[in-house]
């Protein structure tokens, strides 16, 4: 049995307060798509999709995808690799955060995670679209 729009809504609300509570600057930065006129179907899958791209920045996979394009384009004078990069905040920054500089190697993993909503994702894109009706 396909999916009503109601069953999209709630999906759609319970993973929103599941950011909410773990990330709540990420919940800001996507708050936006969930509020777009369209069905829920593509609500959900808007959000789904910003929300694994969100994640996938974030992630440390990424992180090891960057240090590889520098020590691919970048040559210490002492011709060593590069095997890390952190970031030194700046007064304003270290008073914000609470910290004086970011190591991006303590990227947390996230493979398994994007992994999962990926399978959410293209478990509700298999799915028939809904009626036409739009909810607001």
């Amino acid at each position: 049995m396909p999916f009503s729009s109601e069953d999209y809504l709630e999906i759609l609300r319970h993973i929103q307060r599941i950011v909410q509570n773990l990330e709540p600057d990420l919940f800001e930065r996507l708050s936006e798509i969930a509020q777009i006129e369209a069905t829920p179907r593509q609500r959900l899958l808007r959000y789904l999709s910003s929300l694994i791209g969100s994640y996938r920045q974030r992630s440390s996979e990424s992180y090891a995808k960057v240090l590889n394009l520098l020590n691919r384009f970048v040559k210490p004078a002492e011709g060593r690799s590069i095997d890390g990069v952190s970031i030194t905040l700046s007064v304003q920054e270290r008073e914000l955060y609470r910290v004086d500089e970011i190591n991006l190697s303590d990227m947390p993993k996230r493979e398994e995670l994007i992994e999962a909503l990926e399978r959410v994702l293209h478990t509700i894109e298999s799915e028939p679209p809904e009626e036409r009706t739009r909810l607001r």
